[in-house]
């Protein structure tokens, strides 16, 4: 139920996280979002940084507030062009995240790695157990042959 807008603000959000969690290893991620009270139609790309923060909040494990409006169209470097309904103003998901959440978002360190607690690391953490399990499951389907 989207349209081509929509979708071209699906394919920025994959930029984004490969572009901040797919510096140091390969990405296999494959993510929907479904809206719930949709009644036609879904077009233009101004819920994309809604759509970023939702998949964030997945991966981390961080709840969203739900008292919070957000829209916005975002940018593969994870800035926000912000809509014309404006509750907070952030220039960038990282501040966007800090705000739905109440977590850090992580500063990128000179280890490449994100200081713990903060969404990146949780983040990361969740994509390196993924990975794990797609290579165990892999070693297990093998190892019955």
């Amino acid at each position: 139920m989207s349209g081509r807008i929509h979708d071209k603000g699906f394919v920025i959000l994959t930029g984004y996280i490969q572009g901040k969690y797919g510096q140091t290893r390969p990405l296999s991620l494959q993510a929907s979002i479904g809206f719930e009270q949709s009644y036609g139609e879904i077009d233009g790309d101004s819920a994309s940084s809604t759509e970023l923060y939702a998949l964030l909040s997945q991966l981390s494990g961080k709840p969203l507030a739900q008292g919070i409006a957000v829209t916005g169209s975002v940018n593969q470097n994870g800035e926000v062009q912000a809509g014309q309904f404006t509750i907070y103003v952030v220039a960038t998901i990282d501040e966007g995240i800090e705000v739905l959440t109440g977590v850090p978002a992580g500063e990128l360190q000179e280890d490449g790695t994100y200081p713990e607690g903060t969404i990146h690391h949780l983040v990361e953490e969740r994509l390196e157990e993924m990975a794990k399990r797609t290579r165990d499951f892999g070693k297990d389907k093998n190892a019955g042959d």
